[in-house]
Order: C-alpha cells, then structure tokens, then sequence
C-alpha cells in the first residue's frame, strides 16, 4: 500500500476512534481511500504477460533488451508467431511471440531506468 495512504488511513482510524464522526461516513471514506490505492497501484509500470500484449489495443511501452523503449506502441495485430506494432513515429515493427521476455517486453506504462532494470530478462 503507499506510504500516504496508509497514513491517511491511520488518521482517520484515529478520527473515527474520537467518534467525530458516523461509522458510515468513515466506511465510505475508507473505501473510497482503499480504492485510490488499487487505481495508484495499476498505474505502476509493471510487466505485460503475452496474452495482455497480444490483446491489448491502446498504448503500451515497448522494451527492447538493448535498451530501446518507444513510446505508445499500439499493437497492430497478433497470430500465433508474430506480434505487429505500430510505432508513434508511424513505423511497423514485426516480433516473434516466441521471443518475448528475451529480446522485446512490453510495460503497462512508462518504467524507470530502476524499474528495468531491476526487472530481469528471461533469456
């Protein structure tokens, strides 16, 4: 859980304990605080699966091993060898599905140069 979210929901268990407030008023609100949470979380960069990226149709990041990531990738097409990107620069780029994690990975949003590399290759 992030650090500030616990401490919001510290506060408000000590709010509550005060009886400042409903029972129901902090239900709701520690809910609503606990699903900030997750929505901050699914914004962290995180690795795709092959099956996210080979159905995914918006933006991605696409990771080269050698150190090359573009931008806003949009995946094209897929098929049982292949995966078609369409690159922001307006360029096709063709990978072998049996190569991702080795050569080519896809991140749900914009990593770190820590997050990379803290992320090993599988080959």
């Amino acid at each position: 859980m992030n650090e500030n979210i616990e401490k919001v929901l510290a506060a408000l268990d000590g709010f509550r304990m005060n009886d400042e407030m409903t029972y129901s008023a902090y239900s709701v609100l520690h809910d609503e605080i606990s699903l900030l949470d997750d929505l901050l979380k699914a914004q962290e960069p995180r690795i795709m699966t092959l099956t996210e990226t080979k159905t995914m149709n918006a933006p991605v990041f696409f990771e080269i091993k050698s150190g090359v990531i573009y931008d806003w990738v949009i995946r094209c097409n897929a098929n049982e060898k292949y995966v078609f990107f369409a690159i922001r620069n307006g360029t096709i780029q063709i990978y072998r599905v049996d190569r991702y994690g080795i050569s080519w990975r896809c991140w749900t949003s914009r990593p770190t140069d820590e997050q990379r590399k803290a992320v090993k290759w599988d080959g």
